[in-house]
């Protein structure tokens, strides 16, 4: 299995996992569509290749490359419930939608996913544990902080993708965002 971060932080997130057998998924789509084509170009994957797409949460930077990169490409989009309604709502987003609930473990072809609720200030946040037959990839982003119930569903996976932006002074200044996840 191949596995790549394309963007990382304020400016974008996704990730890419998959074989050229199997093909590929993305985890997040928050570059632009211009960007997320180049960048999986840069690494030998076509946007033909890419199945599906997973869905951590709605903000700006893991979904703002979403509605343009569904108009090149017919893709698959897996949200949890209120994060699907969310981008219906605001986007007025129009998708092949897989729809689940948060702590629910669901198959997309060869792949076994379990959706993770996890500690941020989105509407419905959750991190994925992807397993194969190959291993489990665990992908965990915007993380507050990691409770012992996380590391605990955590154990056993064979490559861990933690994502988390940390400025003091942003957190400082940040009336909104409560201190538990700061």
């Amino acid at each position: 299995m191949r596995f790549s971060v394309l963007g990382s932080g304020s400016a974008g997130n996704s990730v890419v996992f998959g074989t050229d057998k199997q093909g590929y998924w993305l985890v997040d789509a928050g570059l632009s569509a211009k960007q997320m084509c180049l960048r999986l170009d840069s690494i030998g994957i076509e946007l033909e290749q890419i199945k599906g797409i997973f869905i951590t949460h709605e903000h700006k930077d893991h979904v703002g490359g979403l509605p343009v990169l569904l108009r090149k490409q017919s893709i698959k989009v897996y949200a949890s419930v209120m994060t699907h309604e969310y981008l219906v709502s605001q986007f007025k987003m129009e998708a092949d939608w897989g729809i689940f609930e948060p702590g629910q473990k669901f198959k997309v072809e060869h792949l076994e996913i379990e959706a993770i609720r996890i500690p941020h200030d989105a509407t419905d946040p959750v991190g994925f544990i992807i397993s194969t037959e190959g291993g489990k990839l665990g992908v965990m982003t915007d993380l507050g902080y990691v409770s012992e119930s996380l590391k605990n569903r955590l154990k056993g996976v064979n490559l861990l993708y933690l994502e988390s932006n940390y400025d003091i002074k942003l957190l400082e200044e940040d009336v909104k965002r409560p201190w538990s996840i700061k």
